[in-house]
């Protein structure tokens, strides 16, 4: 039997999500990108000491992992059209992109 048509999921909630999930995932490239960039070059282009580094690193994988589960979580609330779990999916993203834009640079 076919579910009964949300037009508030389909038509308001879904397309909002969905530039979230693209700065999400921009971020996640970003991270990523972060991630595997060698210590030789972040010494010798920032100037950072080692203690620096190490604390930013840590942040940049605290990061990928919030950012990751909010990817996956984002793909599963479009799999099941929930429309309370879309609104609670931009509010928590919210929070997030303001953590990251507030404590990483």
């Amino acid at each position: 039997m076919n579910k009964p048509f949300n037009k508030l999921s389909e038509h308001y909630l879904i397309p909002l999500l969905l530039p979230v999930m693209t700065a999400c995932l921009v971020i996640l490239v970003y991270l990523i990108n972060e991630l595997f960039k060698s210590e030789y070059e972040v010494v010798n282009y920032y100037r950072w000491n080692k203690a620096q580094w190490t604390q930013y690193r840590e942040q940049v994988q605290l990061f990928l992992a919030i950012f990751g589960a909010l990817m996956v979580a984002q793909f599963y609330a479009l799999k099941i059209k929930k429309s309370w779990f879309f609104v609670f999916l931009m509010l928590l993203s919210s929070v997030a992109f303001y953590y990251f834009d507030s404590s990483l640079i």
